[in-house]
């Protein structure tokens, strides 16, 4: 019966051990995963070369085809293109936000192990540690409401060969709007409006089709097609980042 009793306790306490063991790994685990976050936000990128026959492809403004030759990264670029141009460090990125502008989280955790994320999601933000400093970038899927597209702004389509214009009449959803003539095009692959109330403002978009004679409608797009919204370096908004 001694025996037994000895035996039981030497099980017990390996048990001890073991757990013990389990429960100091953990902590080191996710110790050392931030840290990898941590020395990914602190060390400066390095920079690529962008594309630029995917970028033609894509963009058909003369002015975003003269930044990027010009190793300069702008507002309303697709969001391949920081992509392409930031090659390391990639682990501060695609953080979803409430809005443009924005800089909070909208990721939720429950318990340790356990993350929520809202499908309805649509803006999110990049941050890039640089040697001048941090450059923020946010991008996401665009809508005519988000962009406060109003009757009256001035769309112009870009087609293989000419630029077509037209105002806008009226929004339709938020993917959709009513311009005053017809388009001689049914695929727009890039388009500007220029906002009549706000001078200066464009708003970028991509991928955009004719649906009948007057109404154009905007296509779902794939993340790394989205637009970039907006860009500030060292808490500054700036239109352009020379990266290079």
């Amino acid at each position: 019966m001694l025996k037994s009793v000895i035996e039981n306790l030497h099980l017990n306490n390996m048990t001890i051990q073991i757990f013990s063991r389990k429960r100091a790994v953990v902590p080191a685990i996710l110790c050392f995963l931030s840290l990898l976050g941590i020395s990914c936000v602190r060390h400066p990128v390095t920079f690529g070369k962008p594309d630029l026959q995917r970028f033609r492809t894509s963009v058909h403004s003369q002015s975003l085809l003269d930044s990027i030759r010009q190793n300069v990264l702008a507002v309303g670029m697709p969001h391949f293109v920081v992509r392409e141009i930031f090659l390391s460090c990639d682990g501060d990125t695609e953080i979803p936000v409430a809005s443009i502008g924005s800089r909070q989280k909208l990721d939720e955790h429950e318990g340790l192990f356990s993350h929520f994320h809202d499908p309805g999601i649509e803006v999110y933000l990049d941050r890039y540690k640089t040697e001048r400093g941090t450059l923020l970038v946010w991008y996401g899927n665009p809508t005519f409401y988000r962009f406060g597209v109003m009757a009256k702004d001035t769309l112009y389509a870009y087609g293989e060969q000419e630029i077509d214009t037209s105002r806008v009449l009226w929004l339709l959803k938020p993917f959709s709007l009513r311009l005053e003539k017809r388009m001689h095009t049914t695929d727009i692959p890039y388009a500007e409006i220029h906002h009549r109330e706000q001078k200066g403002q464009i708003s970028y978009w991509y991928n955009l089709t004719m649906i009948d004679s007057t109404a154009i409608n905007l296509n779902p797009q794939k993340k790394n097609e989205y637009p970039i919204f907006r860009l500030e370096f060292d808490d500054k908004q700036i239109t352009s980042f020379k990266w290079n």
